[in-house]
């Protein structure tokens, strides 16, 4: 019969097996200490005895901590088990949830459309209902299932309806019916459409625009007929259109429609009828632009943009009618002057006052069109300008003035006479260029400045949301491409006036550029003392962060930004 020890028993012989151990230890590590020391004197038997004790000690030191490690090991990995379970039985509640999701989507989606399909389609107020139910489960369904399914029928049956409502949305936004088009916009949400509900906006104007008069009995008239249509098209759409869109939104909406309704107006027909009747079309040039800036005052009701597009359509389409005006101006100018009738000192003075009158009108001729044709002066007159020279030298040459009527020659004092104004046309000729050089320098500097100004503003708008984003090396490479064009370095070269060159002139077009980022950057800080703890840090950094990065590129002068970064720190230190 087998013996089965009960609980006494066991605790009995636990104990004698324990002092059994305990004695060979004991026995065992006596035996090594005595081998430890033997041979040694008392000194250094304590000596050794303590650097083992030192090493036993250490030992268990290390062993404790490892187990102690292994313990909150075992506990980490003891909560993870534990957090992984209710993870996944989170994701099964999850799960279950999605399934209904897409049971009740699916149920709901397949409800609307049998109701559609019965309806007769004559209650608007149901199908807007109905097609709004199957946008929900669609909107479900598309994010839940991976393949999604075929929603070409659902798209469709939304056009039809939507086909009704667009007619409704056109006569609410030209009435101005704010309740109706609120109606309406939720109704194109609901079904997913409001980009079209936008585009409705954008059509109304742009037909507007379309519709707009491209007669008058003068151009100044036309002009402004032009500029209220605008106005009312603008202002109107705008305040209708800020209901549902920011105003930046809105505005480019409305930006973008007036363009393309003012590219398909043509006006040149109308212009070119008005200027071949005008006796003067200098003089017909100057009331133009008078009246173009008299509408200066429209430009507060809208952005520039819009306003340059009005004006920069009126000037394209007059370009043409006032290339021919101007041709026919001049030459009828020229054929004027006579140099063949009278006596000799009479011609002379024919002469010296034909040139000063040739000299007044092409000036007058590049000074009014500069006016109004800006940098596109050269395409609209320099055929009148070459056409006046030309028949102007043709009828010089047809005169021999050294040689009198019987082929004699002439006294050296006559012919020096006609020195004198050959020189005072080749001097007027001389300025007359000059003139026009100065102005393609002028609008060569406004151009280079206005590049550098649109780089700055670039870099300081997105400086202002995520400096760290700001990748400056890749900038300096896109400037590095740039200056590979022989025509961009040969426009810094003249706005700068020749005084760079080579590698030079691309340092200081890009030193340019940084300065201006970062008087920007200062400007924008402002006094560093008011502001709070929290912004002062920030603009520290990226202060910080701005100076390190044009400092790596050896470009701008960071001296105000180590000033901001001390002013940042001593508020800062004082917060």
């Amino acid at each position: 019969m087998e013996y089965i020890p009960n609980d006494h028993g066991k605790s009995v012989a636990n104990a004698i097996f324990q002092c059994y151990i305990a004695k060979q230890v004991r026995n065992s590590a006596t035996d090594f200490l005595s081998s430890l020391c033997e041979g040694q004197s008392r000194e250094e038997r304590r000596k050794i005895l303590n650097e083992h004790l030192t090493a036993v000690q250490k030992q268990y030191d290390t062993t404790v901590a490892s187990i102690e490690k292994a313990k909150a090991n075992i506990e980490e990995a003891r909560v993870k088990y534990e957090n992984m379970n209710d993870m996944v039985l989170s994701l099964e509640q999850l799960k279950s949830s999605l399934e209904h999701h897409i049971r009740t989507a699916k149920s709901q989606w397949e409800r609307a459309r049998e109701t559609l399909k019965e309806d007769t389609n004559e209650d608007h107020q149901k199908m807007c209902e109905g097609l709004a139910d199957m946008q929900a489960s669609q909107k479900i369904l598309s994010k839940l299932l991976s393949k999604g399914f075929d929603d070409k029928e659902f798209e469709e049956m939304k056009d039809r309806f939507l086909a009704w409502q667009s007619a409704a949305l056109i006569f609410a936004i030209q009435q101005a019916d704010f309740d109706r088009l609120g109606e309406i916009q939720k109704t194109y949400e609901s079904l997913g459409r409001m980009n079209e509900f936008i585009s409705i906006f954008r059509r109304v104007s742009i037909n507007e625009m379309r519709e707009l008069s491209t007669n008058g009995d003068t151009i100044q008239s036309i002009i402004t007929s032009l500029y209220k249509g605008l106005e009312f098209t603008f202002t109107h759409h705008h305040k209708v259109l800020c209901r549902f869109l920011n105003e930046e939104e809105a505005t480019s909406v409305l930006s973008s429609a007036i363009e393309e309704g003012l590219n398909e107006l043509d006006f040149s027909l109308s212009f070119t009828n008005i200027i071949s009747a005008d006796e003067n079309p200098i003089e017909l040039i100057q009331k133009i632009v008078l009246t173009i800036w008299s509408e200066v005052s429209l430009k507060a009701m809208y952005p520039a943009e819009i306003y340059s597009q009005v004006k920069d359509k009126i000037v394209r389409d007059l370009a043409n009618p006032f290339r021919s005006a101007l041709t026919t101006y001049v030459l009828a100018k020229i054929n004027a002057f006579d140099f063949e009738n009278g006596s000799f000192r009479l011609r002379v003075d024919a002469l010296k006052s034909s040139i000063a009158e040739l000299l007044h009108f092409m000036t007058d001729v590049f000074v009014q069109c500069e006016a109004l044709f800006g940098h596109d002066v050269k395409n609209v007159a320099q055929q009148s300008l070459d056409k006046a020279l030309e028949n102007f030298m043709v009828k010089m040459n047809a005169w021999e003035p050294w040689l009198e009527s019987h082929y004699r020659t002439r006294p050296i004092e006559d012919v020096v006479s006609v020195c004198a104004s050959s020189g005072q046309l080749v001097f007027g000729l001389q300025e007359f260029k000059s003139m026009i050089l100065n102005i393609e320098l002028k609008w060569n500097r406004w151009i280079c400045n206005f590049v550098i100004k649109a780089a700055t503003e670039k870099v300081v708008h997105k400086m202002m949301q995520k400096m760290n984003e700001i990748e400056f090396l890749q900038l300096f490479h896109l400037w590095e491409q740039f200056f590979l064009d022989e025509n961009v370095v040969h426009a810094f070269y003249i706005a700068l006036k020749r005084k760079y060159e080579g590698d030079e002139l691309f340092r200081k077009t890009v030193a340019n550029v940084a300065n201006n980022i970062i008087s920007e950057f200062v400007t924008c800080v402002g006094d560093p003392m008011v502001l709070s703890r929290e912004a002062a840090k920030q603009f520290h950094i990226d202060t910080i962060f701005l100076k390190d990065a044009f400092e790596d590129l050896r470009t701008g002068d960071t001296t105000k930004l180590s000033e901001l970064e001390g002013e940042l720190m001593r508020a800062i230190t004082m917060s």
